[in-house]
């Protein structure tokens, strides 16, 4: 099922050609931001594609390719938007030494598994714990346990089921995206950055 915009609530919360871009995307930086296992594919190349379908070439909307995030604009035509570098998400034709947009944070949780993306300008844009993402600063319980807990389920905005991004739990939400990999276990950095994609934060358009 595919969503329109009026469908998809969001609480706060791409073959190319490429065009010129100042921004450094050396497979050196790509690997320094996906923490975690390198060789894991979704922390990888990876397209990003409408709906469910991972095949239909005009439904691609992203294409992250190395370090940087492209946008396609017109069928086969992608343009470069973002750019990631360690821990941080630049915008693309910005030099490296700018000030980020986006920064990832491992936050103080007992768990040492809650992430906040930070924006330079509107602070925590949302909050990763796992396989869910919540909107903003988000407190959790020291033992979250989504699947059990309806209020905490209720507060999802997006969560990750293989390949896919699902609005709210994936057992209760639609598919927005599905990726040419699986996801569900990629780098927290990297899921923050689909996350960000999605919710149209970070330089991001977000699904069309």
């Amino acid at each position: 099922m595919r969503m329109t915009k009026n469908q998809i609530i969001i609480a706060a919360l791409l073959v190319p050609t490429l065009p010129a871009c100042t921004a450094s995307s050396s497979p050196e930086d790509a690997f320094e931001f996906r923490s975690g296992s390198l060789d894991y594919a979704g922390n990888g190349d990876i397209e990003i594609h409408e709906g469910t379908d991972d095949e239909i070439p005009d439904e691609i909307i992203w294409d992250v390719l190395g370090g940087t995030v492209l946008r396609q604009v017109e069928l086969g035509v992608f343009q470069a938007r973002i750019n990631v570098v360690g821990e941080t998400i630049l915008e693309a034709n910005e030099p490296l030494w700018t000030a980020p947009v986006c920064v990832v944070e491992q936050t103080d949780h007992p768990s040492g598994e809650v992430f906040e993306l930070v924006s330079s300008t509107d602070g925590v844009l949302l909050t990763l714990w796992g396989r869910f993402v919540f909107a903003g600063q988000h407190a959790l319980p020291n033992a979250p346990n989504v699947e059990e807990d309806p209020t905490l389920a209720a507060q999802v905005g997006f969560s990750f089921e293989g390949s896919r991004i699902h609005s709210g739990p994936w057992w209760d939400g639609v598919v927005l995206t599905t990726a040419t990999e699986e996801i569900q276990d990629a780098s927290p950095e990297r899921r923050l950055l689909l996350a960000a994609l999605v919710a149209g934060e970070c330089g991001s358009s977000s699904i069309p």
